[in-house]
């Protein structure tokens, strides 16, 4: 709960590394969970008096999926993050291309491990839901920190 912007869901991830074809299967899973969750929003048609373990909770519809998706900007994994949905959903949005229009991602492997990542790149990213752009308030990349081979990455919202 965020009393100034509501109520949101957050997933984080971390994705495969060595195989693009499941990190894309990792991707649509995402997705679908994303998708699943609009779908929970609205109360039934007849209400869940039941209070059992299957009992129907509403869900939050503003969602934040977070993580290292193990692909830069533009790969498929990527865009298939900001790909329309089929049953229109509205689309996810990477917060660094809400945040900085028309920039480079900022690299957030590379900076510090050089043996493990040779180059400087973006693999960490945050996909908001379309209801929570407008309460983007910042996003950045601590590039100060060599405490992991990846940077922290910040989403404000206010």
């Amino acid at each position: 709960e965020a009393p100034e912007v509501g109520d949101f869901r957050v997933t984080t991830t971390h994705l495969a590394y060595y195989a693009a074809a499941q990190r894309l299967a990792q991707v649509n899973a995402l997705r679908g969970l994303h998708a699943e969750a609009q779908g929970h929003r609205d109360l039934p048609e007849l209400p869940d008096t039941s209070q059992g373990p299957f009992h129907w909770r509403q869900r939050p519809g503003p969602g934040i999926v977070t993580g290292d998706f193990n692909c830069e900007p533009g790969s498929p994994g990527h865009a298939r993050m900001l790909a329309p949905f089929d049953d229109g959903t509205p689309a996810l949005c990477d917060a660094w291309q809400v945040t900085n229009t028309g920039q480079l991602h900022a690299a957030t492997v590379g900076l510090y491990d050089t043996a493990q990542w040779p180059r400087a790149f973006a693999c960490d990213f945050v996909f908001v839901s379309a209801d929570l752009v407008p309460r983007i308030t910042g996003f950045e990349v601590d590039h100060a920190s060599d405490a992991s081979d990846h940077q922290a990455v910040v989403l404000t919202l206010g």
